[in-house]
């Protein structure tokens, strides 16, 4: 019997779920909305079962499911102990974006009534989450994510040509003035290298650019960390890989975003992609310029 891969794909309202449910459809997955927890199993074998089998399923798990939501844990654990496959997407966000979300789209929020006002639904919706949130495979802020960088996120994460024994490393580039990126499992702070801002020339580039490669590569302290970092990557990955995750995010910082943080994830990027590794390249503060 084939194994029917499953993602569930949850998180808070207003975070974007609908618009990573459309990603799915777009690269071929069955999907299915708001679907009861304790149908999971269940419904999971069923399409093991199809001829052919439905191979590749996402499910979007929520608290609009009311009291069935609070099923969700005794599912997972029923999932786990019959041996189905599966990852959790979680779909995070800021407050205030939240916020702003509902007030532009004019819909109501699924905890609106049992709460006092739509702050008070947000953060309760968000304890509701934590500990599905505590065991996802993957967290996606989309705080400052496009719809269309949310699709191209979905895409490299989840193609259904992806190969099951390949563990995807996300670098996230960012700037320490804009705040540091929630749900990290590494964070490098690269601050201390020859800073291209200081040279107006240069200054208006980003990271990708020769000229501010060269000119970050004129600190010797850039090959020492580079080396350090492609020594310890090298060693912890498979760690993780023998523990059973097959999704790690790192995170790189400068002042800005744009130079420093930028230069190094090119040089990682390439040296995990040598390694066998998926790699993923996020510039959080590509447009804060």
């Amino acid at each position: 019997m084939a194994r029917t891969q499953l993602v569930i794909l949850t998180g808070l309202s207003g975070a974007g779920k609908t618009a990573a449910m459309r990603c799915f459809e777009e690269i071929g997955w069955f999907t299915v909305d708001n679907l009861p927890p304790a149908l999971l199993p269940t419904f999971v074998q069923l399409c093991s079962q199809q001829e052919p089998p439905v191979e590749h399923v996402a499910v979007v798990v929520d608290v609009r499911g009311g009291e069935f939501f609070e099923d969700i844990v005794s599912a997972l654990d029923d999932l786990d102990l019959a041996g189905w496959p599966y990852r959790i997407l979680f779909l995070d966000a800021a407050a205030d974006v939240l916020l702003s979300r509902f007030k532009e789209h004019r819909v109501a929020h699924p905890l609106q009534g049992r709460c006092d006002g739509l702050p008070a639904c947000i953060e309760t919706e968000r304890e509701l989450l934590g500990e599905l949130k505590g065991r996802a495979t993957v967290v996606l802020d989309t705080t400052d994510l496009t719809a269309r960088q949310l699709r191209g996120q979905i895409h490299k994460l989840f193609p259904i040509e992806a190969e099951s024994g390949t563990l995807t490393v996300q670098l996230i580039t960012f700037g320490y003035k804009h705040g540091i990126p929630p749900d990290v499992d590494y964070l490098f702070d690269l601050r201390y290298l020859r800073n291209p801002h200081h040279d107006a020339l240069l200054r208006p580039f980003t990271g990708d650019d020769p000229r501010v490669r060269a000119y970050v590569e004129a600190d010797p302290r850039t090959a020492e960390v580079r080396g350090r970092l492609c020594d310890f990557l090298g060693w912890v990955l498979p760690q993780h890989w023998e523990e059973g995750r097959r999704y790690v995010a790192i995170g790189l910082g400068c002042t800005g975003g744009k130079h420093r943080s930028r230069v190094m994830a090119g040089y990682l990027a390439e040296h995990l992609t040598s390694l066998g590794y998926r790699v993923i390249r996020q510039h959080r503060d590509r447009f804060r310029e």
